[in-house]
């Protein structure tokens, strides 16, 4: 068969110049489209309709592309001065030059899109719940961190390339995406250690450390769709990517406990304490919900943090801190339950009071939630939480009343809640209630669940922790339940360690 000897077979459909780069063409990769290399000719060169269909949807393709790249030019036009001006107010002035040099080349064509692309798709895929009216939603310090050209900036178009190929097109274009989430994941990672070894594990400047807390969490984004992704080249390539984040949260927990709780950290700019609202928001929600399965307690003060904090967790991501707060106090009576089996001496009824008043704050707290039509979002998102929390709460060894009548009915109250769900309200967020309201379902209830899931998972592809959740659950409708029996046993402590959002 014939193969191409002069540049790749796209450019030649084209009649375009060609520098004959792998694994891609500049000329294919400025305009975003699939470069289908120097082999063989592809099948739809035939000269004939095939072909022309081919050039059609390239042209369309090419034409997608530049209404981005003028869209990413007129908002870093309008953003770009209010983005420097805050970046200005909390970074240092011997990294003002390198910034500004660096910032001038984010922007560029080939970039463009998937910058985009991140900020149009990837951060509501991030934050389903996120409020952009309250004091968090100014989203102008990422374009500007983004425009600084470091480690989020390698990470986010890393998340970004892989998002797109979670959603299934043609072979080609997605091995091309994933070798560029590859490439600029690998870059985010040096740039990273470089960063930690010029300045150790303390922060002298606020913008350092944004930069180093945002890539740390993008970073644990990447690995969690990557662990859940089928794509070709990495179903062949990873494995154990499940657990692949915890390094990563170690890292951005270990730089956060070097704040002080309670501080206005941004005191100097008011902008850049939303900012760190924003990061500690999101540390703190990865801190607790990762508990359930890596068997821990939180690494941060999270009670400390929370009660001095001027927003609600609900504007970040969807549940309101008292909900978030008993959840980590649930985190924390899991530790002390197992210290008990260890030490004789250590009061287990204590232990269970504990739990009756933290199971008692939730049903309070859940109380003053009415459901309705009208209902604010965070109600939903908050009383599923909560009564998933109430579910875990009796699952704990040493509590002497959890029977499995009392669990069922807890389950069948969430069941409830998400039969009635809005459909204006996406599940994205809910993969820590779900999948441990899932784990403990019986008879009829996983039937309800297994169609729940199926089709939020056919709704949201390969994106997110949709398949590994099902996968968990099934396991543990299949396990045998035994007395004694703790479902934590087959969903986490046979596999690598999953974190549940």
């Amino acid at each position: 068969m014939e193969t191409s000897s002069a540049g790749c077979w796209t450019c030649k459909l084209r009649h375009r110049k060609c520098d004959a780069a792998t694994p891609a063409c500049a000329e294919c990769d400025d305009r975003g489209i699939p470069c289908y290399g120097y082999g063989m000719k592809p099948s739809w060169m035939d000269g004939g309709a095939m072909e022309v269909k081919e050039l059609t949807r390239i042209k369309k393709a090419v034409k997608q592309h530049c209404q981005d790249v003028r869209k990413a030019r007129n908002n870093a036009q309008q953003l770009r001065k209010a983005a420097v001006q805050r970046s200005r107010q909390y970074s240092s002035r011997r990294r003002d030059d390198t910034q500004t040099n660096k910032s001038s080349s984010v922007f560029r064509p080939q970039m463009a899109s998937t910058l985009m692309y991140y900020l149009d798709h990837v951060f509501a895929w991030l934050y389903p719940y996120f409020d952009f009216h309250s004091s968090l939603g100014d989203r102008g310090w990422l374009l500007s961190t983004l425009g600084n050209g470091g480690p989020l900036y390698q990470a986010a178009i890393a998340l970004s390339a892989l998002h797109q190929s979670a959603v299934p097109d043609r072979r080609t274009e997605q091995i091309l995406r994933n070798q560029r989430a590859v490439h600029h994941h690998s870059q985010a990672l040096r740039e990273l250690r470089e960063l930690s070894r010029n300045t150790g594990s303390r922060f002298s400047d606020n913008a350092q450390r944004v930069e180093f807390i945002a890539s740390g969490l993008t970073l644990i984004s990447y690995e969690i769709l990557r662990a859940d992704s089928k794509a070709y080249i990495f179903s062949q390539v990873f494995n154990g990517a499940e657990y692949d984040w915890l390094p990563h949260l170690n890292a951005v927990t270990g730089v956060v406990r070097e704040l002080e709780p309670g501080l206005e950290h941004g005191a100097e700019s008011p902008d850049f304490q939303s900012v760190h609202d924003f990061l500690i928001g999101e540390t703190l929600w990865y801190d607790i919900l990762a508990c359930v399965s890596t068997d821990r307690a939180p690494r941060l003060s999270y009670r400390r943090w929370l009660e001095g904090a001027t927003f609600d967790m609900a504007n970040l991501m969807g549940c309101h801190t008292w909900a978030v707060t008993c959840i980590g106090d649930l985190a924390h009576l899991q530790e002390d339950t197992r210290s008990t089996y260890l030490d004789e001496t250590i009061n287990s009824s204590a232990v269970a009071v504990r739990a009756q008043r933290i199971e008692q704050r939730l049903r309070e707290g859940a109380a003053t939630l009415t459901l309705h039509t009208e209902a604010p979002m965070s109600a939903w998102i908050t009383r599923v939480f909560s009564l998933a929390a109430i579910a875990l709460s009796r699952t704990i060894g040493i509590r002497p009343s959890g029977s499995n009548s009392e669990v069922f009915g807890i389950i069948s109250e969430s069941i409830n809640i998400l039969g009635a769900w809005p459909r204006s309200i996406s599940l994205q967020g809910l993969v820590w209630p779900l999948c441990i309201i899932g784990c403990m379902a019986e008879g009829d209830q996983q039937t309800f669940l297994e169609d729940l899931l199926n089709n939020y998972v056919k709704d949201t592809g390969e994106a997110g922790n949709g398949v590994t959740i099902l996968r968990i659950i099934r396991d543990c409708w299949k396990a045998e339940r035994y007395p004694g029996w703790d479902w934590r046993d087959t969903a986490f402590r046979s596999r690598p360690r999953v974190l549940l959002i």
